[in-house]
């Protein structure tokens, strides 16, 4: 995303504003992924206890 506003300045297409939407764009999106989850369940309501889904079916008998 840098790339292509640093790209679009240089080329004229594009005023230096676009430089900065782009690093708060990066920033906003390093901060969601910041807070998403990285699949090892620890954050995961349906695996609140560790398990990964063989352990709750054998718990529960079924």
């Amino acid at each position: 995303m840098l790339v292509i506003a640093v790209t679009l300045v240089v080329t004229g297409v594009a005023n230096a504003g676009a430089i900065v939407i782009a690093l708060v764009c990066t920033a906003m999106m390093a901060f969601m992924m910041m807070g998403m989850g990285h699949g090892d369940g620890r954050d995961a309501p349906d695996n609140a206890h560790g398990l990964d889904g063989h352990e709750e079916h054998d718990r529960r008998g079924r």
